[in-house]
């Protein structure tokens, strides 16, 4: 096993992204360390051991802290923050800057850290779409009009074979 000195500002990060289009690896700082402030989004060449800011990711709320991290084949980069119900970011890898592009489960206390836990987590509710249902008394009716036309089927399939 291999290991690699890490250089430059003194940073505190829980998971980092690999980025497959320029072989480094993003992280969000999310504690106040010498040279970095909480938030900034950094980088880490594996190679060098070189850890550089990029900038200021802007993610506001409470406390926010992007305990997950993931790129995809094109080499954008996202981020959960763990403290503010779950929000994912995408992140601009040459400003740092972060745009909320949606969010994710959380558990009861409305803390997401890319997974779920049985403690009660339900998927965010989607504004303006639900799901369409019969009230008690659709559903009897309809159970009702079912049964008949089963009845008059039965029927009409005896009178075919007397």
């Amino acid at each position: 096993m291999n290991f690699v000195n890490l250089s430059g500002p003194d940073v505190n990060f829980p998971d980092i992204a690999l980025n497959p289009t320029n072989g480094l690896f993003y992280a969000v700082n999310f504690s106040d360390t010498p040279g970095a402030n909480p938030g900034d989004l950094v980088t880490i060449d594996i190679v060098t051991g070189t850890v550089s800011i990029v900038g200021p990711t802007n993610v506001s709320g409470v406390n926010p802290r992007i305990a997950s991290m993931w790129s995809g084949a094109s080499g954008n980069v996202f981020g959960g923050d763990r403290n503010n119900n779950g929000f994912v970011y995408q992140f601009d890898t040459q400003t740092g800057n972060a745009t909320l592009v949606g969010r994710t489960f959380t558990d009861a206390d409305g803390i997401a850290d890319g997974w779920c836990c049985s403690a009660g987590c339900d998927p965010p509710a989607i504004p303006g779409v639900g799901v369409p249902t019969l009230s008690q008394w659709g559903l009897i009716a309809m159970a009702g009009i079912l049964g008949i036309a089963g009845f008059i089927m039965v029927i009409r399939r005896r009178k075919v074979t007397a």
